[in-house]
C-alpha cells in the first residue's frame, strides 16, 4: 500500500500490487497465438485445513473454491500504458471478488455455473504405477546404499545427480514436443494425486461452461491469485481434469527452476523463469516467447500460468505495495498484491477455501487430511 499511494495506484485489500512489465510484453510478443486470457481467484473454505503442503501430505481435508472468468484478448489494450491500466483495474476486481469469498465463504451466487472437480482415476492409475515400477524399488535401494556405502560413494552419487541435473537442461534442446507433455503429465499427476487422492480434498469451481470450452482449444494466459501456500496446485487440478496439464508452463522466479525433479520438469518443459531484474528478463521472455510461437504447431495448444504480484500475499506486503498503488494513483487492494503487468484473451481464476475443510497448505495435505476448494 505504501507504494500505491505514493504512485496512485489502487490500493488492494487481498493482493499485493501486480507488476505489470512481463505481463505486458507476453502479452504483446504472443498475441498472435493467444486468444484469451483467463483470471483465476482462489478462496479455501475455513471448514477445511490450513491449505499448506504440510497440511495436505498429512492428508488433511482442504476445500478450495475457484472463480474463473475469460476475457477476450480483443477487449485489452495493445499499448503499454492501457495494458498496464488493464491489470491495475483487473486486479481490483479480484480484490472484490475475494471479499465477497471473505464474507460469504463461497463464490456461490455470482452468476456462473457450479462445477465441482472430481478426483481423477488418470492420477491414481499413475500414482500405483510409478510407486510399483520406481517408487519401492527406488526406496529400497536408495536406503541400502546409504546405509552400506563410504563417504567416497556418496559423494560420487552426488555428483551424478548434479551431472543428471545439467543433462536434463541440456536435452530441452532437443525434446520433442508431445513427448515431453506427456512426460511432464506423468510427473506432475504426482501433485495432482496428493491433493485429490492422498488428502481426499475437493474443488468446486465457478464458470461459464463456454470459457472451458475455449480453454480446450485455444493459446491462453491464465492469471492466479497467490495468497496460499498451495494455490498454484489447484490450477494444476484443473487443468489435469481439462487434459491440458502437459501442455502447462508456468512464468516464475528463477529459484523454482533448481528445485530437484518438479523444478527440473518446469525447465525441461520450456517454463519461464525470471530473475526479478528487468533489463535481463525482458530478454529471456522475449527468447522464450519467440521459441515457443515458432516451434509449436498451430494445434498443439498450451497455457502459461503466472501470478502478476510476483510474490505470495503477506499483509506487510500488501501495506507496501498499496503505497506505491496510491502514488500512482492505482485502485487499492484489500486481498491481492498489486499485478506486475508488462495475449488475445484472459482468463481470471478466483480461488477460496471453505471453512469446513482442513487448512490449505502442503503440510494439510501429505497428512491426508481433506480441503475444499471453490474456483470462480
Amino acid at each position: 500500500m505504501k507504494i500505491a499511494q505514493e504512485k496512485c495506484l489502487p490500493e488492494l485489500k487481498h493482493h499485493i500490487l501486480p507488476r505489470t512489465k512481463g505481463f505486458t510484453l507476453l502479452l504483446q510478443g504472443a498475441e498472435d497465438r493467444i486468444t484469451g486470457i483467463y483470471y483465476l481467484t482462489v478462496g479455501f473454505k475455513k471448514s477445511g485445513a490450513k491449505p499448506t503442503l504440510l497440511s495436505i501430505i498429512k492428508g488433511r481435508y482442504c476445500q478450495a473454491e475457484i472463480f474463473v472468468r475469460r476475457i477476450p484478448l480483443s477487449q485489452i489494450p495493445k499499448d503499454t500504458n492501457g495494458c498496464n491500466n488493464w491489470i491495475y483495474k483487473l486486479y481490483k476486481e479480484k480484490d472484490q471478488i475475494y471479499d465477497y469469498f471473505i464474507h460469504d465463504d463461497t463464490f456461490e451466487d455470482n452468476g456462473l455455473a457450479r462445477v465441482e472437480i472430481q478426483s481423477n482415476y488418470y492420477d491414481l492409475l499413475i500414482e500405483i504405477s510409478w510407486m510399483i515400477i520406481i517408487g519401492i524399488p527406488s526406496i529400497f535401494y536408495l536406503i541400502k546404499f546409504l546405509w552400506t556405502s563410504s563417504f567416497i560413494g556418496q559423494f560420487i552419487f552426488l555428483i551424478v545427480v548434479i551431472l543428471a541435473s545439467i543433462g536434463v537442461r541440456a536435452m530441452i534442446a532437443v525434446t520433442e514436443i508431445e513427448r515431453g507433455s506427456h512426460y511432464g503429465t506423468l510427473l506432475w499427476s504426482q501433485l495432482t494425486f496428493l491433493y485429490s487422492w492422498w488428502a481426499d480434498s475437493n474443488v468446486t469451481v465457478y464458470v461459464d461452461p463456454q470459457d472451458l470450452k475455449h480453454l480446450q482449444h485455444e493459446y491462453s494466459i491464465i492469471l492466479v491469485n497467490h495468497r496460499y501456500e498451495i494455490d498454484w496446485l489447484l490450477g494444476l487440478v484443473v487443468v489435469q481434469e481439462l487434459a491440458l496439464l502437459g501442455g502447462l508452463k508456468i512464468v516464475g522466479k528463477r529459484s523454482l527452476s533448481l528445485i530437484p525433479i518438479l523444478g527440473w520438469s518446469w525447465f525441461f518443459s520450456e517454463s519461464i523463469f525470471l530473475r526479478r531484474i528487468w533489463e535481463s528478463d525482458k530478454k529471456v521472455l522475449e527468447h522464450h516467447i519467440r521459441q515457443l510461437l515458432n516451434g509449436y504447431p498451430d494445434n498443439y495448444y498450451f497455457s502459461f500460468l503466472m501470478a502478476c504480484e510476483g510474490t505470495r500475499f503477506t499483509e506487510p506486503k500488501r501495506l507496501e505495495s498499496m503505497k506505491y498503488a496510491r502514488e500512482k494513483n492505482l485502485p487499492e487492494l484489500k486481498y491481492h498484491i498489486l499485478p506486475r503487468t508488462r495475449v488475445p484473451g484472459i482468463y481470471n481464476f478466483m480461488l477460496g477455501f471453505s471453512k469446513d475443510g482442513a487448512s490449505p497448505i502442503f503440510r494439510t495435505l501429505l497428512k491426508g487430511h481433506s480441503c475444499k476448494a471453490q474456483l470462480y
